[in-house]
Protein backbone atom coordinates (compact mmCIF):
# COMPACT_ATOMS: atom_id res chain seq x y z
CA UNK A 1 0.00 0.00 0.00
CA UNK A 2 3.23 2.73 1.02
CA UNK A 3 4.46 1.56 -1.99
CA UNK A 4 1.27 2.42 -4.38
CA UNK A 5 1.21 5.71 -2.96
CA UNK A 6 4.43 7.13 -2.96
CA UNK A 7 4.24 5.84 -6.63
CA UNK A 8 1.16 8.06 -6.87
CA UNK A 9 3.03 10.88 -5.63
CA UNK A 10 5.80 10.70 -8.09
CA UNK A 11 3.29 10.46 -10.63
CA UNK A 12 1.91 13.48 -10.03
CA UNK A 13 5.18 15.04 -9.58
CA UNK A 14 6.28 13.99 -12.84
CA UNK A 15 3.12 15.28 -14.46
CA UNK A 16 3.88 18.62 -12.74
CA UNK A 17 7.13 18.87 -14.23
CA UNK A 18 5.77 17.89 -17.52
CA UNK A 19 3.77 20.60 -17.78
CA UNK A 20 6.26 23.51 -16.65
CA UNK A 21 8.25 22.46 -19.13
CA UNK A 22 5.67 23.34 -22.00
CA UNK A 23 5.09 26.98 -22.03
CA UNK A 24 1.43 26.66 -24.13
CA UNK A 25 -0.06 23.14 -24.45
CA UNK A 26 -3.53 24.57 -24.50
CA UNK A 27 -5.36 27.28 -26.40
CA UNK A 28 -8.63 28.84 -25.44
CA UNK A 29 -10.80 30.51 -27.95
CA UNK A 30 -14.03 32.34 -27.45
CA UNK A 31 -16.29 35.27 -29.00
CA UNK A 32 -18.02 37.35 -26.48
CA UNK A 33 -21.24 38.67 -28.22
CA UNK A 34 -24.48 40.81 -27.21
CA UNK A 35 -27.62 39.62 -28.43
CA UNK A 36 -31.28 40.64 -27.59
CA UNK A 37 -32.45 37.12 -25.87
CA UNK A 38 -31.34 34.31 -23.42
CA UNK A 39 -32.08 31.04 -24.57
CA UNK A 40 -33.88 29.06 -21.23
CA UNK A 41 -32.14 25.90 -19.74
CA UNK A 42 -35.21 24.14 -20.14
CA UNK A 43 -34.99 24.83 -23.83
CA UNK A 44 -30.99 23.38 -24.67
CA UNK A 45 -32.05 20.03 -24.03
CA UNK A 46 -35.75 18.60 -24.52
CA UNK A 47 -37.27 15.50 -25.60
CA UNK A 48 -40.07 14.99 -27.32
CA UNK A 49 -41.62 12.03 -27.00
CA UNK A 50 -43.64 10.45 -29.80
CA UNK A 51 -44.94 7.39 -27.74
CA UNK A 52 -46.53 4.30 -29.80
CA UNK A 53 -47.64 4.98 -32.88
CA UNK A 54 -50.13 2.80 -34.78
CA UNK A 55 -48.62 1.36 -38.27
CA UNK A 56 -52.33 1.58 -39.45
CA UNK A 57 -52.69 4.98 -38.90
CA UNK A 58 -49.77 5.74 -41.57
CA UNK A 59 -51.22 3.64 -43.73
CA UNK A 60 -54.13 6.08 -43.59
CA UNK A 61 -53.53 9.02 -43.30
CA UNK A 62 -49.72 9.13 -43.92
CA UNK A 63 -49.12 10.98 -40.53
CA UNK A 64 -49.55 11.21 -37.17
CA UNK A 65 -51.34 14.29 -34.89
CA UNK A 66 -48.63 17.20 -33.71
CA UNK A 67 -46.46 17.05 -30.73
CA UNK A 68 -45.79 20.37 -29.62
CA UNK A 69 -42.74 21.49 -28.06
CA UNK A 70 -41.72 25.05 -27.24
CA UNK A 71 -38.29 26.97 -27.36
CA UNK A 72 -38.55 29.84 -24.75
CA UNK A 73 -36.06 32.97 -25.08
CA UNK A 74 -35.79 34.89 -22.15
CA UNK A 75 -34.12 38.33 -20.56
CA UNK A 76 -35.39 39.83 -24.69
CA UNK A 77 -34.10 43.10 -24.95
CA UNK A 78 -35.33 44.84 -28.18
CA UNK A 79 -32.67 47.61 -28.31
CA UNK A 80 -30.27 45.39 -29.42
CA UNK A 81 -32.41 43.39 -32.07
CA UNK A 82 -36.50 42.92 -32.40
CA UNK A 83 -36.04 39.49 -34.46
CA UNK A 84 -35.03 35.96 -34.08
CA UNK A 85 -34.72 33.50 -37.04
CA UNK A 86 -34.48 29.46 -36.26
CA UNK A 87 -33.12 26.69 -37.87
CA UNK A 88 -33.31 22.76 -37.37
CA UNK A 89 -30.48 20.91 -38.59
CA UNK A 90 -30.31 17.18 -38.72
CA UNK A 91 -29.67 14.54 -41.09
CA UNK A 92 -32.56 14.69 -43.93
CA UNK A 93 -34.67 11.09 -44.53
CA UNK A 94 -33.91 10.10 -48.60
CA UNK A 95 -37.42 9.22 -49.40
CA UNK A 96 -39.31 12.19 -47.39
CA UNK A 97 -36.77 15.07 -48.09
CA UNK A 98 -36.97 17.74 -45.31
CA UNK A 99 -37.99 15.85 -42.75
CA UNK A 100 -35.49 14.19 -40.12
CA UNK A 101 -34.25 10.77 -40.96
CA UNK A 102 -34.80 8.32 -37.93
CA UNK A 103 -32.74 5.26 -36.56
CA UNK A 104 -33.53 2.25 -35.20
CA UNK A 105 -35.30 -0.56 -36.45
CA UNK A 106 -38.90 1.19 -37.76
CA UNK A 107 -38.95 1.43 -41.59
CA UNK A 108 -40.62 3.59 -44.45
CA UNK A 109 -40.92 6.62 -41.86
CA UNK A 110 -39.40 10.22 -40.97
CA UNK A 111 -40.15 12.86 -38.21
CA UNK A 112 -41.55 16.21 -39.63
CA UNK A 113 -41.55 19.51 -38.06
CA UNK A 114 -43.85 22.66 -38.33
CA UNK A 115 -44.88 25.81 -37.13
CA UNK A 116 -47.79 25.86 -34.61
CA UNK A 117 -49.80 27.18 -37.55
CA UNK A 118 -48.81 23.72 -39.46
CA UNK A 119 -46.79 24.94 -41.67
CA UNK A 120 -44.06 22.73 -42.72
CA UNK A 121 -40.10 23.37 -41.10
CA UNK A 122 -37.68 21.90 -43.67
CA UNK A 123 -34.43 20.63 -42.10
CA UNK A 124 -31.48 22.59 -42.68
CA UNK A 125 -32.76 25.69 -43.36
CA UNK A 126 -33.44 28.76 -41.98
CA UNK A 127 -37.19 29.68 -41.21
CA UNK A 128 -38.70 32.93 -41.64
CA UNK A 129 -38.34 35.46 -38.57
CA UNK A 130 -40.23 35.89 -35.16
CA UNK A 131 -41.10 39.17 -33.77
CA UNK A 132 -39.07 39.45 -30.27
CA UNK A 133 -40.80 41.71 -27.51
CA UNK A 134 -39.02 42.84 -24.28
CA UNK A 135 -39.21 40.23 -22.10
CA UNK A 136 -39.67 36.21 -22.38
CA UNK A 137 -41.16 34.98 -25.84
CA UNK A 138 -41.97 31.25 -26.18
CA UNK A 139 -41.47 29.80 -29.83
CA UNK A 140 -44.11 26.80 -30.38
CA UNK A 141 -43.53 24.08 -32.99
CA UNK A 142 -44.77 20.36 -33.09
CA UNK A 143 -42.99 17.06 -34.56
CA UNK A 144 -44.98 14.78 -36.40
CA UNK A 145 -44.28 10.81 -37.82
CA UNK A 146 -44.57 10.83 -41.18
CA UNK A 147 -44.71 7.58 -43.40
CA UNK A 148 -43.15 7.77 -47.33
CA UNK A 149 -45.23 7.40 -50.38
CA UNK A 150 -43.30 4.81 -51.52
CA UNK A 151 -43.49 2.58 -48.07
CA UNK A 152 -47.22 3.42 -48.08
CA UNK A 153 -48.04 2.02 -51.71
CA UNK A 154 -45.67 -0.91 -51.21
CA UNK A 155 -46.91 -1.55 -47.26
CA UNK A 156 -43.13 -1.04 -46.34
CA UNK A 157 -43.93 0.26 -42.86
CA UNK A 158 -41.59 -1.75 -40.87
CA UNK A 159 -42.58 -1.53 -36.74
CA UNK A 160 -39.60 -1.29 -34.25
CA UNK A 161 -38.39 1.55 -32.00
CA UNK A 162 -36.47 4.83 -33.28
CA UNK A 163 -35.37 8.36 -32.83
CA UNK A 164 -34.15 11.30 -34.51
CA UNK A 165 -31.49 14.09 -33.62
CA UNK A 166 -32.08 17.87 -34.23
CA UNK A 167 -29.68 20.64 -33.23
CA UNK A 168 -31.41 24.38 -33.35
CA UNK A 169 -29.41 27.65 -33.81
CA UNK A 170 -30.88 30.84 -33.35
CA UNK A 171 -30.08 34.14 -36.12
CA UNK A 172 -30.16 37.07 -34.75
CA UNK A 173 -30.47 39.69 -38.15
Amino acid sequence: MLYRMIFCVWMLVGINSVSRAQDHNMYLHGELVEEPCTLSMASVKQTVKLGNVIKNTLYLHQRTHSYGFSIVLEECDISLGNSVEIGFNGVEDLQQPGLLAVNGMAEGIAIGLETEDGKPLEINKTVKSYLLHDGSRTLKFAAYVSASEAAIEHQGIVEGDFTANVAFTLYYP
